[in-house]
C-alpha cells in the first residue's frame, strides 16, 4: 500500500495547529507543521472571531507543508462548535462571525421557551441549554440581517467552502445548534418556526464525516502550490477527540480535556430521559452515526483565564507544580457555574466564589491554582456520578485525550476523587481523530478498531491509580 500524507487542521478557541499524519506498518506518525495563535476581539461592543486572519493562517500552515517538501494528499478541519457564518446571496460573509462568549443571547432561552418548553426542545434534539447554542445565537441576529442571508455554515464548514466551494453542514458540529432533529438528522422546522429562524438558511446539506468533498479549488491551489482532496472529518473538535479514544468499552468514561472539559460515553441510541435533562448532558452527534452522550464542563478555560490574568509569566508545567504546593487549601468551588464564563477578572470571580461557599481567600498563587484543580476534580466526579445514575452503569476507568491529559497533578486529583484509574493520553486527540477519518475514507485504515488499535501502538498512554487521598 502506498504512504499518504493526511493533514490535520485543528482549530481551537485559542490556537490552531496543521499537523501532518502517516500511517505506515501499523503505526501513526505526527508531524507538527505549523502552529498559530488567535483569540475573539471584540469591536463595538460585540465579542467576535477574525476570520479573514483564520484563514490566512489555515493557508500559510498549507503553504508551509508544500516548502518542507510534504504536500498533503488529504486535509480536513475541526474546530469548535456552535459558532456560524452566514452568507449573502454572492456568498459574502454578511457581519462578523460572532464569538459565542458574547453575551447577546440573554433572554433567547426564556423567549423561545414561551412558545416551545424545553423539555420539548429537549427531546427533539437531545441538546442540553447552554446561553451560546447556536438557536438562541440566531434568535439574537438581527431581522435584516437573516433577510439578507442566503446560507448558514458552521465554522470549520465556512472555511471548508472557502477552500473549494462547496457549501456543506458536517454533521458533529450541526448536531450542536439545537436545530437538529435526532430523529431524522435534518434541521428541526418546528424548532425554526417556533424561534422565528428562516428555514431556506438550511439549504446546505447535512454530510457525515468520511465525505470526500473533493480537491481544494485551483485558486487555492495556486496559492499553497498543491491541490490536495479536502475530506471532512468529525469537524466538531470533541467530535474528533472521540475518535480517537484509544480504550473505548461499556465501563470507561471518557475526558476530552482541553479548554472546555467535555465528559461522558459513546452510545448507539440518545438518552433524554427526564435525568439526563435535568443533569445538564447533551446527545451530540458521533462518527459513524453514533451519538456522544456527555456533560460539557468549563475545563481549563478557567486555569488558562487566570494565566492570561498573570501576563503568562508561568508556563503550564509551572502552573501543575505551583498547584501541587497549595495541596493543604480546603475549598472548592462549582466550576460549571456561569460566573465563570466570560468575567472581568477570572482571580477574582473564584475568590469570590469561595468566600460565598465559606472558605478562606487562597493566601496566595499556589492555593488558587490548588482550588482550580480540585474543584475540576470534584466536578468530573460528582458528573461521573449522575452518568452512573443516568445510565445504570458502573464505570472501571477513565479515559482522558488532549491537551489537559498532560497535567499530571489534576489527572491525580481525578483518580483520587474518583477512585477510579485514569488512562492519559494522547494529547493531540482531536487532531488524531481528525486523521483517523481521513485515512479510512482514503482507504489507509480499514475501520475504526482498526484506528483505535494503531493509536494504542503508536502513542504512550499513562496510567494514575487512585492513592486514597486528595495528594
Amino acid at each position: 500500500m502506498t504512504v499518504s500524507r493526511h493533514l490535520a487542521i485543528d482549530i481551537g478557541a485559542s490556537g490552531g495547529r496543521h499537523v501532518m499524519g502517516v500511517y505506515h506498518d501499523g503505526l501513526i506518525q505526527l508531524t507538527e507543521v505549523y502552529r498559530f495563535s488567535h483569540q475573539a476581539r471584540k469591536s463595538d461592543n460585540t465579542l467576535f472571531w477574525d476570520t479573514q486572519k483564520l484563514f490566512q493562517e489555515i493557508l500559510t500552515g498549507l503553504q508551509k507543508c508544500t516548502d518542507i517538501g510534504m504536500p498533503p494528499d488529504t486535509v480536513g478541519i475541526d474546530s469548535w462548535g456552535v459558532d456560524y457564518a452566514l452568507l449573502d446571496k454572492e456568498n459574502h460573509l454578511l457581519g462578523k462571525v460572532v464569538a459565542y462568549r458574547d453575551y447577546r443571547t440573554q433572554g433567547m432561552d426564556a423567549r423561545l421557551e414561551s412558545v416551545l418548553p424545553f423539555s420539548c426542545h429537549y427531546e427533539r434534539t437531545g441538546i442540553a441549554k447552554q446561553p451560546f447554542n447556536t438557536v438562541y445565537q440566531l434568535m439574537s441576529e438581527a431581522r435584516d440581517t437573516l433577510a439578507k442571508a442566503r446560507s448558514f455554515l458552521m465554522v470549520p464548514d465556512y472555511f471548508i467552502f472557502l477552500l473549494s466551494g462547496t457549501q456543506l453542514n458536517e454533521y458533529t458540529n450541526a448536531s450542536t445548534t439545537g436545530l437538529l432533529s435526532l430523529e431524522t438528522k435534518e434541521y428541526d422546522s418546528k424548532i425554526l418556526q417556533h424561534a422565528n429562524i428562516p428555514i431556506d438558511l438550511f439549504s446546505a446539506p447535512v454530510s457525515i464525516p468520511g465525505t470526500i468533498i473533493g480537491p481544494v479549488s485551483h485558486s487555492i491551489a495556486d496559492i499553497i502550490g498543491c491541490r490536495p482532496l479536502l475530506i471532512l472529518p468529525a469537524t466538531h473538535d470533541t467530535g474528533s477527540a472521540f475518535v480517537a479514544n484509544p480504550s473505548p468499552n461499556q465501563n470507561s468514561v471518557f475526558l476530552s480535556s482541553g479548554t472546555w472539559s467535555l465528559l461522558g460515553i459513546e452510545t448507539c441510541q440518545p438518552i433524554t430521559s427526564q435525568a439526563a435533562l435535568s443533569s445538564g448532558f447533551t446527545n451530540e452527534g458521533g462518527y459513524n452515526q453514533t451519538i456522544r452522550f456527555l456533560k460539557n464542563i468549563m475545563g481549563l478555560w478557567i486555569l488558562q483565564s487566570v494565566r492570561k490574568e498573570w501576563d503568562y509569566r508561568y508556563s503550564y508545567e509551572t502552573l501543575s507544580s505551583l498547584a501541587h504546593a497549595g495541596y493543604h487549601y480546603p475549598g472548592v468551588f462549582d466550576v460549571n457555574d456561569e460566573r465563570f464564563f466570560s468575567p472581568v477578572s477570572m482571580v477574582e470571580e473564584i475568590n469570590r466564589a469561595l468566600f460565598h461557599r465559606g472558605y478562606p481567600v487562597p493566601g496566595n498563587e499556589a492555593e488558587l491554582l490548588y482550588a482550580i484543580f480540585n474543584s475540576l476534580a470534584y466536578y468530573y466526579n460528582h458528573s461521573i456520578e449522575s452518568l452512573s445514575a443516568i445510565t445504570g452503569k458502573t464505570f472501571s476507568s477513565i479515559n482522558i485525550v488532549g491537551g489537559g491529559c498532560q497535567n499530571a497533578v489534576l489527572n491525580q486529583l481525578i483518580a483520587d476523587h474518583t477512585g477510579i484509574p485514569i488512562y492519559a493520553g494522547p494529547t493531540e486527540g482531536s487532531a488524531l481523530g481528525n486523521l483517523m477519518v481521513q485515512m479510512q475514507s482514503y482507504g489507509q485504515i480499514s475501520s475504526l478498531k482498526e484506528a483505535r488499535e494503531s493509536i494504542r501502538r503508536s502513542f504512550k498512554i499513562n496510567e494514575y491509580k487512585p492513592q486514597g487521598g486528595i495528594l
